[in-house]
């Protein structure tokens, strides 16, 4: 059995895209799926339009207060699911905007062999543009927090870590790695699991091909420098300063205050250097 875990808010319409798109693939597959259905305070009906999808039997959803955000929403998914599964049963990460094709399931499943010491990493297309915008990293420079994505070449490949859009991980290997840590902010929860994940000896492989779409995050509107600081450190920022403190002391124990400083650094100097470049005399 394949346990979906989705977090949701206020995105009724692409949720039950989602839905419906895992629902046809686990039926590819000949799959039993179970979702798990995080909705953090949705006002948009989101809830009840997942009980008009998904048969009641295989739906559980769980209610938040609207503060969760993806790491704690994901988090409190996996324990409900965790809770009940067992060896043999496999967790399935899903974005609520991911949409799967119908060969998605069956190629995660292929990936995993029926090993519990590797996750299958599903990379993603913008819908848009065709091209890869989500999915696995490998590492790229000095900073360990710094990769690039790889590219699917039709062979499963071992990555760094991991975007958490798509992702099939056995239930002896969740527990084995500990868990989705709630209490990193929005980001950085899937690149910890995927590191969490190779420290533990379970190898995070990326599919063969794309197993679906997902539109890219909007480009930021420009803002004053000041404001592009702040969201830069907010909780869905990617420099959230107790989620990356509590990474770079994961990976870098040692090390972590010098790479700590740096990001932080490297983010003032490019953003100093294109607002100069923005500027009618630079």
């Amino acid at each position: 059995m394949i346990t979906a875990l989705l977090a949701c808010y206020n995105r009724r319409a692409l949720t039950e895209r989602a839905l419906r798109s895992l629902l046809g693939a686990g039926a590819a597959a000949g799959l039993e799926i179970r979702v798990v259905l995080y909705d953090d305070g949705s006002t948009d009906g989101t809830a009840d339009a997942a009980r008009a999808i998904v048969p009641e039997e295989r739906l559980e959803v769980l209610q938040g207060a609207g503060d969760a955000f993806w790491a704690r929403s994901m988090a409190t998914a996996e324990q409900h699911a965790l809770a009940d599964a067992r060896d043999g049963d496999h967790l399935l990460w899903l974005n609520d905007d991911v949409v799967l094709a119908p060969g998605a399931l069956t190629m995660l499943v292929d990936v995993l062999d029926d090993r519990t010491d590797r996750l299958a990493v599903g990379a993603t297309t913008d819908p848009e543009t065709g091209l890869v915008n989500y999915g696995g990293y490998i590492r790229s420079g000095v900073h360990p927090l710094r990769f690039r994505h790889l590219q699917p070449n039709g062979t499963a490949q071992p990555v760094a870590t991991l975007n958490g859009n798509c992702v099939l991980v056995p239930v002896e290997a969740a527990r084995r790695i500990g868990g989705i840590q709630g209490s990193y902010s929005h980001g950085l929860a899937d690149i910890d699991y995927g590191l969490r994940a190779n420290r533990a000896g379970v190898v995070p492989l990326l599919a063969p091909a794309p197993i679906g779409t997902c539109p890219s995050h909007p480009p930021e509107r420009r803002r004053p420098l000041r404001e592009e600081w702040a969201r830069f450190r907010s909780v869905k920022g990617g420099g959230h300063p107790a989620s990356m403190r509590r990474v770079l002391q994961e990976v870098r124990p040692r090390t972590w205050p010098v790479f700590f400083a740096s990001s932080y650094a490297t983010w003032w100097l490019r953003a100093l250097r294109n607002a100069a470049r923005r500027s009618p005399t630079g």
